[in-house]
């Protein structure tokens, strides 16, 4: 469709493993207009003729944390790329990323559970605290 623009990615596991199965749930910020696809057996989604403008993604997957991707622009003629590392978890339990002005092309969170590091300490769900 003329005028619209596409969003797509791969879903994975931490080991590199393709996601089958996951809800990718995509929501035009301005209007709440909602949009949803599920990945194939390689792990990919697909959304076409997107209209211009900032949408939030949301991807899910029973026996994984949710991921969410805040603001994500779609130009017209352009593909963003947005592709997602879920962590088994809690679906109770959220990781979410708001795009800046830099292209957003992948999330990987790398830390289990709620461990966070930022030089120089370290904070983890036991609240105990290290000198880095």
């Amino acid at each position: 469709m003329a005028g619209t623009g596409q969003i797509d990615g791969t879903v994975t596991n931490r080991t590199g493993g393709a996601v089958v199965g996951a809800t990718v749930t995509l929501v035009d910020a301005q209007t709440n207009i909602t949009r949803t696809a599920t990945t194939n057996d390689a792990g990919r989604y697909v959304f076409a003729s997107v209209v211009p403008g900032f949408y939030n993604l949301t991807i899910s997957k029973a026996g994984f944390r949710v991921a969410r991707f805040s603001q994500q622009e779609i130009q017209v003629g352009s593909t963003r790329t947005v592709n997602a590392t879920l962590e088994i978890g809690s679906t109770t339990e959220t990781v979410e990323v708001t795009a800046t002005s830099a292209d957003l092309q992948s999330m990987n969170e790398r830390q289990k559970g709620w461990r966070f590091r930022a030089s120089p300490f370290v904070v983890d769900r036991n609240a105990s605290f290290q000198s880095g």
